[in-house]
């Protein structure tokens, strides 16, 4: 498994492309997806996968793969143009899905899923629209750590002309030079990285800047940052190098010599900064882009090559010259080129070098040469261990028959103190080393190093078996929301009698140095991570000891995860076992692992609802009227992301108004349960706007000043009309409320009659105002429909209406005719008339010269004060008739009656002077 584990390793140490950090929020579901700014330039969002659930919307395929959505988490952007470049940068191996729509009703769009980094390039996007994608580990992972962004976006600004390059200082660090060839529109730049060095600032011509120095090897993204306009910010990328010199064999032409010897004796050496000799690799497999080299005298006709590394090394083996070389024999997965033929006495070079084109984190290697003959007379020796103490062992070396040399030495490859001058056969205990460490002795003979005798790698476990080597002592792990690990080992762990099961693929290996640990689910999910430097296998089960099912497993070489998701159920307990896959006892036993998922049982979402809202009166602001249908909680908060206070719903599906924001601003509402903070909704964002919508209703005056009205009225009655009955139509859209004002012009309030203005709606659209105003005056209206729009109507409604039929005398008119006919009658009577005694006995004559003379006129004061009284009785009479037939009096009728009636009943009393004269 050697090769898997060094391409995995390979894998995971591709750099992340960082291009800014942002925290995001919550975005487990599509509903709650964390919105990315559409930019000019890469703006990377950090985001994890860790703790994700499955959203509900199964995986599709992508090219040829279908991984498991059951860990997504959801992003969305509001196109700006019509092209955008979604990159994700993960720590796992990542999936994007692209989606146009909304939540609900998502069509696929695009997908991703063929490296690091994953990118989609989206054409054809309709600018202002809102896009979704979502992104997941195609299988579970213990690296749930990953950035997005979403660039691509035209820039509104010029950018300037920018290259980044790297240099070095010394042999440890190296700087950034940023060379500016043209500067864009921005008032001024700077430089910074995300190292923390300081910013260069005040830039505001072409020129080359260096930022820095670095450590060999750092991953530095350096940025020119543009002061006015992000877009146009210039990122470099991920830059890093290595300013170590170049070992002196890092070509041919200075290969160190090594000794063809008749055993190994092995040298140190290192790939370290070596960089491509030239030397093609075709005749081997991998990348030859950082080879070391070696020569050696061929001593004898074979020749054994050995290297030992912690890198997935290459050797080859070369005749000939440098520059004229002849590739002869390649050995990978060791490497060891064995018993090669070769010519006694010929000069031979040997390189090594890294299969994969990147670089390696343990670069060190030893190298041997061995298989020549033998000239000198060897010991005889065997190599053992033994037990020294409890985790302790000793190499044992039984010198059985010494050879020809004077004397010998014994070492170690672990740097303990050699044991000399050795000159008699016998056994010799060397070392003591911890349970299973890997030990190589060496008896060395002290005069001819080719007689010197090499055991094979030794080890041995001394310690007891751990307490938990079986199922019934099984290590209570206690379950946290997040991965805390703790150490343990399988040194001395025995085989449990359980046997393996096939597991991600591969058989399960050889379960026979298993340890057991025990959890109780707080919920449905867990995931249990373990880290190790073997080649570790875990199984979960559920069940006792003794009858344990197993529900889930991990076997992938590289911290093995089990994604145990949906399939606990809370409060029960579960165990797991952890193993090396090998047959064969490691010398890295010991491991961390952690359970980690969810505490308490699961709690239901609640369902949120927002809608934006108007208050009369309020034209600059909306709110939000935010409905919570209750999950699992009994209590819910209700915030905002506007830093507004949060504030309790008022009950289970009962809406609750929160507010105000100022008209246009985008408010995403979060919902949590007050009892567990894991039951957090945040809706969409929603914008309000209460400003009036533009209007332009029409009015129509339907009768202005129309005489002929059946609800004008005529208060007096005199045939004239006090209040004309008006009635206003406005066509407006439908449903909308409007009011009335009439101010105070034209508004009167007369006799009783109500003249408040009445406003209903007809159709729809169309409201209909009633209302009474006087004749001449007019009025001037206002009409307005509460958000704004208004409309005013003036009509000055000059006519004056005369309502009479016909020419027939006003009790007034009558009056006046009476006092007519009663002056002309006593003109009349004046001159006609003869002497006339009063009962007083004054005589006299009256004729047409003397009217004018009031004492010649016949006056009996007590006859006309009974003639006043019959006259005042007649005039009340009359009055009464009148109010009942008219209901009112006029001021005609007043004072022609005032002046009529003292005549009427001076008449009267002549009358009764004439009749008592005729008696």
């Amino acid at each position: 498994m050697k090769k898997i584990d060094n391409l995995k390793s390979a894998f995971l140490a591709l750099t992340l492309t960082l291009c800014c950090f942002v925290s995001t929020t919550a975005q487990d579901e599509c509903s709650t997806a964390v919105t990315l700014e559409h930019t000019t330039n890469c703006q990377s969002v950090a985001a994890t996968v860790a703790d994700a659930t499955d959203s509900g919307l199964a995986a599709e395929e992508c090219g040829i793969f279908t991984g498991t959505a059951n860990d997504d988490i959801w992003f969305s952007f509001v196109a700006s143009g019509t092209e955008a470049t979604i990159l994700v940068d993960a720590d796992f191996d990542a999936v994007i899905q692209f989606y146009e729509g909304t939540c609900g009703s998502l069509t696929n769009i695009g997908c991703a899923d063929g490296g690091n980094p994953e990118s989609i390039e989206a054409t054809g996007l309709t600018d202002g629209a809102t896009y979704l994608f979502r992104v997941y580990s195609y299988t579970s992972t213990s690296f749930p750590d990953m950035t997005a962004c979403v660039f691509g976006a035209p820039a509104a600004c010029a950018a300037p002309t920018v290259t980044f390059e790297t240099s070095c200082v010394d042999e440890e660090n190296f700087q950034v030079d940023v060379n500016i060839s043209a500067v864009g529109d921005a008032s001024s730049y700077s430089i910074s990285d995300d190292q923390g060095s300081a910013a260069i600032t005040g830039i505001t011509s072409a020129d080359s800047y260096s930022i820095g120095p670095y450590p060999n090897n750092t991953d530095v993204v350096v940025t020119l940052n543009d002061a006015d306009d992000i877009d146009c910010s210039q990122f470099s990328g991920t830059l890093s190098t290595d300013c170590t010199p170049p070992p002196a064999n890092d070509d041919c032409s200075g290969a160190i010599s090594l000794s063809h010897n008749a055993i190994c004796i092995p040298i140190s050496s290192t790939i370290v900064a070596a960089t491509d000799s030239g030397v093609s690799d075709d005749d081997c497999l991998g990348t030859a882009n950082d080879d070391v080299w070696f020569s050696f005298v061929a001593n004898g006709s074979t020749v054994t090559i050995d290297v030992e590394d912690d890198f997935d090394g290459v050797v080859e083996l070369f005749s000939g010259a440098c520059g004229s070389l002849v590739s002869q024999a390649c050995a990978d997965f060791g490497p060891t080129i064995t018993d090669e033929a070769v010519v006694d006495g010929d000069t031979y070079y040997v390189r090594v070098f890294y299969y994969f084109s990147g670089t390696t984190s343990s670069p060190d290697f030893t190298i041997c040469l061995s298989g020549a003959p033998i000239n000198c007379v060897a010991p005889t020796v065997t190599f053992d261990t033994n037990c020294s103490d409890e985790g302790i062992f000793e190499a044992v070396v039984d010198l059985t028959a010494l050879g020809d040399a004077a004397s010998y030495s014994i070492t170690d490859n672990q740097g303990t103190a050699a044991q000399t001058d050795i000159t008699a056969a016998g056994t010799y205990n060397f070392g003591a080393y911890a349970s299973l460490t890997d030990v190589i002795v060496t008896l060395t003979d002290d005069s001819d190093i080719n007689c010197s005798q090499v055991s094979e790698s030794l080890t041995l476990n001394c310690s007891s078996a751990p307490s938990n080597d079986d199922c019934s002592g099984a290590i209570a792990l206690t379950l946290n929301e997040t991965c805390t690990t703790s150490s343990y080992s399988i040194i001395s762990a025995t085989d449990s009698g359980i046997a393996h099961e096939t597991c991600d693929g591969f058989t399960g290996g050889t379960a026979n140095d298993d340890v057991w640990f025990s959890f109780v689910a707080g919920g449905t999910d867990a995931e249990i991570t373990l880290t190790d430097p073997f080649d570790g296998v875990m199984q979960l089960y559920s069940g006792s000891c003794g009858s344990l099912v197993n529900i889930a497993c991990a076997d992938d070489g590289v911290e093995p995860t089990v994604d145990a998701t949906g399939l606990l159920n809370p409060g029960d307990t579960y165990y797991f076992r952890v193993y090396n896959y090998s047959s064969t006892a490691t010398s890295t036993p010991n491991f961390d692992i952690c359970v980690f998922g969810q505490t308490s049982p699961a709690c239901v979402n609640p369902t949120v609802t927002v809608e934006d809202v108007c208050e009369d009166g309020d034209e600059d602001n909306f709110y939000l009227s935010v409905t919570v249908d209750f999950g699992s909680g009994s209590a819910y908060d209700i915030g905002d992301d506007q830093g507004s206070a949060t504030v309790a719903a008022i009950g289970d599906g009962n809406p609750t108004q929160i507010g105000p924001y100022a008209n246009g601003t985008s408010v995403v509402v979060t919902v949590s349960d007050t009892g567990d903070a894991n039951c957090t909704v945040s809706a969409d964002a929603t914008t309000g706007d209460c400003t009036p919508p533009p209007i332009d209703p029409s009015s129509d005056i339907d009768d202005p000043c129309a005489c002929s009205n059946a609800n004008n009225i005529d208060n007096e009655p005199d045939g004239f009309i006090e209040l004309f009955y008006e009635t206003v139509t406005i066509t407006s859209e439908p449903g909308e409320t409007w009011m009335f004002d009439l101010g105070t012009t034209g508004v009167l309030d007369a006799g009783g009659v109500d003249a408040t203005p009445t406003i209903s709606e007809g159709p729809a659209g169309t409201y209909t105002v009633s209302f009474y105003h006087e004749p001449v005056i007019g009025y001037t209206a206002n009409f307005s429909n509460g958000i704004g729009g208004s409309l005013s109507e003036d009509n000055s409604c000059d006519a004056n209406c005369n309502l009479t039929a016909a020419d027939v005398p006003t009790m007034g008119q009558w009056g006046l005719i009476t006092l007519a006919l009663l002056t002309l009658s006593f003109l009349f009577l004046t001159v006609m008339s003869a002497q006339v005694s009063a009962p007083n006995g004054r005589t006299g004559t009256v004729n047409l010269f003397q009217w004018t003379r009031l004492s010649s006129y016949p006056f009996d004061p007590r006859l006309f004060k009974h003639a006043a009284i019959i006259t005042a009785l007649l005039v009340l009479a009359i009055s009464c008739s009148t109010l009942s037939i008219y209901g009112y009096l006029a001021l005609t009728d007043v004072i022609g009656t005032s002046i009529a009636a003292p005549i009427f009943a001076y008449l009267l009393h002549l009358l009764a002077i004439m009749n008592k004269r005729n008696n």
